[in-house]
């Protein structure tokens, strides 16, 4: 099989073999939506999570130039995830010919590194305001739920209730209850205050996600080199349109007092 690229999820640009990239293993959603006869946003639109939701931390690495990735950054993310599964990284996110795969994991998705960064790091609002405030206001809200969840876990185990029940309905801006996988591992992570980092690098990652038109859904396998001429035109007039977008905001926020 010849080699190939791959597209980035969020930018839509190509990756190339070697490019840094942050690799999503993906499961099917929760909550299953027919998009084309039970979907009450009709059969043109979908929801961030309407067919996939993310099955374990992100994975750094490289693209490998066949649909995969080589040099994994063993970090917090990959032992979790290994601990989670039992089973090695390598295991967990090949897809091709690996039946020791986990059953839930079915798909997966490529963002660029530098794009992966820039939302995660350098996030604005709808207004053009820094939103670096939202690191301090999650990093309180994971102790304060942490803190919460021991306590009402000593209760429950006073009074013989069900812990499952408890773990279920934990709410927190934290936690990700439409989804399956992912939720239990925020859950565990949260009661035993670990991996507080990477719980709030994937909040701030999903909420950009969705502000940006985007959902959890595999990439495009596309031709070996891409076509950066074209990808540079289309993104320059992007570019453009967005330029002139936020000029028409300003202008119009000012005007009202914003």
């Amino acid at each position: 099989m010849g080699s190939f690229n791959v597209s980035c999820s969020v930018s839509h640009l190509s990756i190339d073999s070697g490019d840094e990239i942050v690799y999503f293993p993906l499961e099917a959603t929760k909550y299953k939506r027919d998009i084309y006869t039970n979907n009450d946003l009709g059969a043109t639109l979908v929801y961030i999570d309407t067919f996939f939701a993310p099955a374990c931390f992100p994975i750094f690495g490289s693209y490998d130039s066949y649909g995969g990735i080589e040099n994994i950054l063993r970090n917090d993310s990959v032992l979790f995830a290994e601990r989670w599964y039992k089973k090695p990284i390598e295991k967990i996110w090949e897809l091709r010919e690996n039946d020791e795969k986990p059953e839930n994991i079915v798909s997966g998705m490529f963002v660029l590194k530098s794009i992966y960064d820039l939302m995660i790091n350098k996030a604005i609002d709808e207004y053009g305001k820094s939103l670096t405030h939202l690191r301090k206001e999650h990093s309180d809200s994971f102790e304060q739920i942490s803190t919460k969840m021991k306590k009402e876990k000593e209760e429950a185990l006073k009074y013989n209730l069900n812990l499952e029940y408890l773990y279920a309905t934990v709410s927190s801006s934290l936690t990700f209850p439409r989804y399956k996988t992912m939720n239990e591992m925020a859950v565990s992570c949260i009661e035993n205050k670990k991996m507080k980092n990477e719980i709030i690098d994937l909040v701030i990652f999903e909420d950009l996600l969705y502000q940006v038109n985007s959902f959890y859904f595999p990439n495009l396998s596309g031709m070996q080199l891409g076509n950066n001429f074209i990808s540079n035109i289309i993104n320059n007039a992007a570019l453009q349109i967005t330029k002139n977008r936020i000029k028409s905001m300003i202008g119009k926020y000012s005007e009202i007092g914003v």
